[in-house]
């Protein structure tokens, strides 16, 4: 089928339908990634946000300090 992928195992394909999303990039220890979510949680819901899915978390670094990028889907 024209377009589909077979990826390596273990890697597992998912695709997500498109939604618009709030998006943060959090540069620190992965210990602190708790408190981040809550505080980026709170900030959606003040500015009048209501989440539309569960978020994602892609690590796109992690030396020298991690970076953490957070996908959140939002009506």
């Amino acid at each position: 089928e024209k377009g589909s992928v077979e990826p390596p195992e273990p890697l597992e394909l998912v695709t997500r339908p498109a939604h618009r999303s709030a998006v943060h990039l959090y540069v620190g220890p992965y210990e602190g990634l708790p408190g981040v979510f809550q505080e980026f949680y709170d900030a959606l819901r003040a500015d009048g946000h209501q989440e539309a899915g569960e978020p994602i978390e892609i690590y796109e670094k992690h030396d020298p300090v991690p970076e953490t990028r957070i996908i959140w889907p939002v009506d």
